[in-house]
């Protein structure tokens, strides 16, 4: 967590719901590279937002956090033009990304063949 603590609220939402929103007002079910980004969460968890920041590249993620809700905020970011996804957490929801090396566990095949007929 940021320095003065989480500034997340509990949710109110019955159902979780996550949408982005372009400069015009557009919806998107993922940010778009090179836009300005405004990320509004519905009853959504640290965990849901450690896995969706993964998925947008900022790799793997562990939660330190201590936080076991589910909350309801709007997240606004422009990696351009500022503030970028770090500051963003960081003034607007009370969280920080610290980089770290963490284990990853790797599958590895070596090879695959077609089963046989029996």
């Amino acid at each position: 967590m940021a320095k003065n603590g989480p500034k997340l609220k509990a949710s109110q939402s019955d159902e979780t719901q996550l949408a982005f929103n372009g400069p015009k007002g557009e919806i998107f079910f993922k940010p778009v590279p090179g836009q300005p980004v405004v990320m509004k969460a519905r009853k959504y968890s640290i965990p849901m937002l450690i896995n969706m920041l993964s998925a947008m590249g900022n790799g793997p993620g562990l939660d330190k956090t201590d936080l076991t809700g589910e909350y309801d905020f709007t997240l606004s970011w422009d990696e351009d033009k500022g503030p970028d996804l770090s500051t963003a957490l960081r003034e607007q929801l009370g969280l920080r990304i610290d980089r770290a090396k963490l284990p990853v566990s790797t599958l590895v095949v070596d090879s695959a063949q077609k089963p046989s007929s029996n």
